[in-house]
């Protein structure tokens, strides 16, 4: 969005911030989907870590956060019941916005359509973001308000034995980002450009981290240090 809608965004979180809502008598609150929750891969030590494993990391998050603002106005309102789910009403500064959730089993499928004018443009349902959640699983698509064209595309999926892999491929990004992390929090980024890996990055909280320039070999140019 515009800057106006930011600066809507962050108005409507301080004015929701301030009253307490009514529960509401349609829904019980326990009968609606859980709203979803970002998965967030650990940080490399910000001072210690190269700049490049930090922005990485830094992006990685971000992205796999992207349905964060939608959520933090639609937790304000209760859940509706409709024909095929729930819908959360919420504004987004001068438009009106909804969370839509279709339950099937484990997995939900979430919707966030947007209507109304921002002194930009006009939304008329229009659908800014999409997604799918489940106990193994999560993955997002962001639209472009421009050409309704995929802008941003996130996976995660959770494996047997705690390891979490994510792919983040996205429009604002200097690569798509393959990122695994082991049940013991190593966590593996590699920057891919034109399919070819750029730098690999490894590292573990609390121990040592690693970051390798292009592809893995005996004569690559490595940098280390003390997460």
């Amino acid at each position: 969005m515009r800057n106006k809608l930011v600066v809507g965004l962050i108005l409507g979180l301080l004015v929701a911030g301030c009253h307490e809502r009514e529960p509401s008598p349609l829904e019980p609150q326990s009968n609606a989907p859980p709203l979803p929750v970002p998965y967030q891969i650990a940080t490399p030590n910000a001072i210690r870590a190269p700049q490049q494993v930090v922005e990485a990391a830094n992006q990685i998050n971000a992205y796999t956060a992207i349905m964060v603002p939608y959520v933090t106005l639609a937790q304000q309102s209760q859940p509706q019941p409709t024909d095929s789910g729930w819908v959360w009403p919420f504004n987004m500064g001068m438009l009106s916005a909804k969370l839509i959730a279709k339950r099937k089993g484990d997995t939900t499928r979430w919707e966030v359509r947007l209507s109304g004018n921002d002194g930009y443009r006009t939304y008329n349902n229009w659908l800014a973001l999409e997604g799918e959640t489940s106990s193994t699983h999560q993955r997002w698509v962001r639209y472009s308000e421009e050409s309704n064209a995929p802008i941003a595309k996130v996976l995660v999926d959770k494996l047997a034995g705690g390891k979490v892999k994510v792919l983040v491929k996205a429009a604002g990004t200097a690569c798509t980002y393959r990122a695994e992390v082991q049940s013991d929090s190593t966590t593996t980024v590699e920057c891919v450009r034109n399919e070819k890996v750029t730098f690999r990055a490894q590292w573990k909280p609390g121990k040592r981290g690693e970051m390798v320039y292009g592809a893995v070999s005996e004569n690559a140019k490595k940098v280390t240090w003390r997460d």
